[in-house]
């Protein structure tokens, strides 16, 4: 039987895709938990099980995995976010959690079973040394990466600040291989990486995820904005599942005024109902405010999202959010195990909960869209109508550009990645580089003689508008990022993003919503208990 450890609770989240356990970022730590006395009589069966299959079965038993499993069943028919996290996987989520690591400085993937330098983080010990973006990892120390999972070989090259791990990595254009011997530094796990300025003083920030160090990275970014004239800002939150709960609340506390309600936490028990305002701890930025959503925002972003929206502080663009309202206690277990079991819902500050219905799992994971005629309805502190119960309903519908079959079967393959990594070997490339014909007629090329695709196949995508848009997005993106990083890829092409393109369209909205907030002496919306 597993004994729960006692902590003080300390309030997090856990974020919405729980089946990617590497992803996760924490949640309440839980208060002391004592055993039923009616689940006494239920262990019989179970112990006897696994006595019996340990003993007689016809193979070798791995306990541990028998009783994973069976715990992982049972949560099952709670609801879709308790979860039991292994040592393993405890041990991921906790690093999350603090958002800062020791290791190399890289970002990692696993391409066709080889573990592939995606980019060095500039300024740390692998940018420092010239480890490129394609360089094949195969091995750490004296441990080949060939059927190495990610969090494996993640799990190899972090280590005590200080200390050195030899890596081995294959270059296409140097014949052998090549040894590094890497010290290992503070490496700080960025939420907040993508920050600039659009046009016409408006600023853009994506937040990522929600870490310990979110607020605090986000304040800089918004120093230097505020410094090159911002006037306006888009947030962007799609794709964000979520993260540390203080962290939200510290987030939205740039845009409210002191002691405006965040949001409330309530459950079965009295103890589960908490309030969380905006504490006044930051500079406030008084501009109009344009946060994007979509169906990736979850738990920490619907959070900020709401509370914005909530307090008519923000207009909330993109689509359906989607809708995880519910909170977890961590629960450490005897064995470095632990279990995220929910203890209560989120509600913004009108009090609507998040949390969609989750009766039927197959509807909730596919996130059919909901029917605002079926979702209660609630007031902004200016009387404007929200819904509750289906996550966050943006005040404007921005659509994506639905991505087409020939771009997904590209994209799989890693195609645009590979590609740019060869491009840039062979060929300057301008800061403002941007796709022209001999560049698509390389592609083309590249796309033939990989088989990945016929010219016929190319040549009758190119032909509709929408794969040349998207392949002239891509082939910029990617080779800009292979020749000066990341984050000059990412704002290279910003413009393009359509969903922030006509987020630019709506500021006049976000402006009257930011005069009617301004002028107001609420500080706090009435919450419900």
């Amino acid at each position: 039987m597993y004994n729960i450890v006692v902590k003080r609770p300390t309030p997090l989240i856990v974020p919405l895709f729980i089946l990617v356990v590497a992803t996760m970022m924490g949640a309440v730590l839980g208060p002391r938990v004592t055993q039923p006395k009616e689940a006494s009589g239920a262990f019989g069966p179970y112990t006897g099980l696994l006595s019996a299959a340990s003993e007689w079965y016809a193979e070798e038993v791995p306990l541990d995995r028998m009783v994973y499993h069976s715990i992982r069943s049972m949560l099952i028919h709670l609801d879709p976010h308790s979860y039991f996290l292994t040592p393993d996987e405890y041990h991921v989520m906790m690093q999350r959690q603090r958002g800062r690591f020791s290791g190399l400085g890289i970002m990692v993937s696993k391409r066709d079973g080889k573990i592939m330098v995606i980019s060095p983080i500039e300024g740390t010990p692998a940018y420092r040394l010239g480890i490129r973006a394609g360089d094949i990892i195969t091995q750490v120390e004296d441990t080949v990466t060939e059927g190495l999972t990610i969090d494996e070989v993640v799990d190899l090259l972090r280590g005590p600040e200080g200390s050195k791990v030899t890596i081995t990595i294959r270059r296409d254009t140097v014949d052998e291989p090549l040894v590094f011997s890497v010290v290992r530094e503070v490496i700080p796990e960025t939420s907040v990486r993508y920050a600039h300025m659009l046009k016409d003083g408006i600023g853009y920030v994506r937040i990522s995820e929600f870490n310990r160090t979110t607020a605090e990275e986000l304040g800089d970014k918004l120093k230097v904005l505020a410094d090159e004239g911002m006037v306006g800002l888009i947030l962007d939150l799609r794709g964000n599942p979520g993260g540390v709960l203080e962290q939200s609340v510290e987030v939205a506390d740039f845009f409210l005024k002191p002691n405006q309600m965040v949001v409330y936490t309530k459950g079965r028990t009295p103890q589960s109902y908490q309030e969380f305002k905006a504490p006044g701890k930051y500079t406030t930025y008084g501009i109009p405010l344009v946060v994007l959503v979509d169906a990736g925002s979850a738990s920490a972003s619907e959070i900020v999202a709401g509370a914005l929206q909530d307090h008519d502080r923000a207009l909330i663009a993109g689509t359906d959010t989607f809708g995880k309202g519910l909170v977890q206690s961590v629960y450490e277990l005897h064995n470095k195990a632990a279990l995220a079991l929910t203890t209560a819902k989120y509600f913004t500050p009108s009090g609507r909960c998040i949390q969609r219905p989750y009766d039927d799992l197959f509807k909730y994971y596919r996130h059919d869209k909901a029917d605002l005629n079926q979702l209660e309805h609630f007031s902004t502190d200016h009387k404007r109508t929200v819904y509750g119960g289906g996550g966050i309903h943006p005040d404007v519908i921005l659509e994506s550009q639905p991505l087409p079959p020939f771009q997904q079967k590209l994209l799989a393959r890693g195609t645009y990645f590979n590609f740019s990594l060869d491009y840039v070997k062979d060929h300057s490339v301008p800061r403002d580089f941007r796709p022209d014909a001999p560049v698509l007629d390389l592609f083309r090329n590249y796309l033939v003689e990989q088989g990945i695709a016929t010219g016929d196949e190319f040549d009758t995508a190119l032909a509709k508008e929408e794969n040349q848009t998207f392949t002239n997005f891509f082939l910029r993106r990617e080779i800009l990022s292979a020749g000066y990083g990341m984050e000059h890829g990412y704002r290279s092409v910003i413009m393009e993003d359509r969903q922030v393109s006509e987020a630019l369209n709506h500021f006049d909205e976000a402006m009257k919503l930011w005069n009617i907030y301004s002028n107001s002496s609420a500080t706090s919306h009435p919450s419900s208990s």
